[in-house]
């Protein structure tokens, strides 16, 4: 098997920086007509014009009152239903027999691609559901999301649960009490959908904090990130994370557009890139000569004379093994120190986005672009 493993590098200055009726005997008295009970009442999917319609996914937002029911739209694609608020509901597929979904507020069913179902609230509240349709083809092409350390399952467990896991996707619900917080994770691209009204601050490398906040059924559509996630409010916090196995789209770009065109800039990256990689091929992990695909990117801080700080290594997206990511940190350690920083950079230090692929193009393949 042919191994492609890449590196790329570009710079990030600091200071540029989802009826009938029977026939009645002759003389006989009219029967009284039998009670015909009521059909359930059908109804259309509530407003979701908020909602995440993109390249990989198309949200669909219902509601079913009590004794109700509901027949969903037919997807092309395949399609992932989710309880946002239900007790008892019954699922009926053309064609077949029905199922009673009990899993309450956070489970979720898989829909087949081409399938009518009708959904019967035998619940005593009304029902909200959401309906994703995966717009993607799925096609033996497309990438799969790499394994990482640092999956939120295994640094994790006591705050996430997997609710439903097929080839592909993964349903995880987040729990947290008021000012608990996770342990940093590495997520995929997702739907983040608030079981409840929520405020969050996530933390990303580097100390970035971000305030965030959900309203109750709120959905919203994520890249991969690495984050920790905290409860910034009084009440629990309850969130769905479906995140998407395939396809797997990353950036590994060389250089901007502005530090193509400056001689000094390119000619100081492409230096440091085979330092680095000359140090990196050697004695590849046998996992990588096995096919194992991986992804890291990492942030570099150089100081002018080219030191590498003890803490100058920064994650920023983690989609490998341990013996893949130690592999790519300790080439850094290796190379540096680097050559000082050309005069084209005039600060005191600078960052550098460094990009490790293991298996993996240069370019993502299908599904990634529109």
């Amino acid at each position: 098997m042919r191994i492609r493993i890449l590196l790329a590098c570009f710079l990030s200055l600091i200071a540029f920086p989802i009826l009938l009726r029977a026939q009645e005997p002759p003389g006989a008295l009219p029967a009284a007509p039998a009670p015909v009970p009521a059909a359930p009442k059908k109804f259309t999917p509530a407003d979701s014009s908020a909602d995440p319609d993109n390249r990989h996914v198309r949200v669909l937002r219902f509601k079913i009152p009590v004794d109700g029911s509901l027949d969903l739209p037919k997807l092309a694609n395949e399609g992932l239903l989710l309880c946002l608020k239900c007790d008892l509901l019954r699922r009926i597929p053309e064609g077949g027999d029905g199922e009673p979904w009990e899993g309450g507020p956070g489970s979720a069913l898989w829909n087949r691609g081409g399938v009518g179902y009708n959904m019967e609230n035998r619940g005593p509240a009304p029902a909200e559901l959401l309906l994703i349709e995966l717009k993607d083809s799925y096609a033996i092409t497309q990438v799969r999301v790499p394994y990482s350390e640092r999956d939120p399952m295994l640094v994790d467990p006591s705050h996430f649960r997997v609710r439903l896991e097929n080839d592909q996707v993964r349903v995880l619900q987040l729990s947290l009490k008021p000012r608990d917080g996770t342990d940093e994770s590495q997520f995929a691209a997702r739907l983040e959908i608030a079981l409840d009204d929520l405020r969050a601050n996530e933390l990303f490398p580097g100390g970035k904090l971000v305030e965030s906040s959900q309203s109750s059924g709120g959905a919203k559509w994520n890249e991969a990130q690495l984050k920790s996630i905290i409860n910034a409010g009084e009440k629990p916090l309850d969130e769905l994370i479906v995140e998407f196995k395939h396809p797997f789209c990353y950036q590994a770009e060389t250089l901007n557009s502005e530090q193509d065109k400056n001689p000094e800039l390119k000619k100081y990256f492409s230096e440091l890139q085979g330092k680095v990689a000359k140090l990196w091929y050697k004695k590849m992990p046998p996992e990588v000569r096995g096919g194992e695909t991986g992804f890291l990117a990492l942030r570099l801080t150089i100081q002018q004379d080219g030191t590498l700080l003890e803490d100058g290594i920064e994650f920023q997206e983690v989609f490998a093994s341990d013996s893949l990511v130690g592999k790519a940190v300790n080439a850094v350690r290796s190379a540096a120190p680097f050559p000082p920083l050309p005069k084209a950079i005039p600060n005191k230090e600078t960052t550098i986005r460094s990009v490790f692929l293991y298996n993996l193009s240069s370019r993502p393949g299908a599904g990634c672009h529109d």
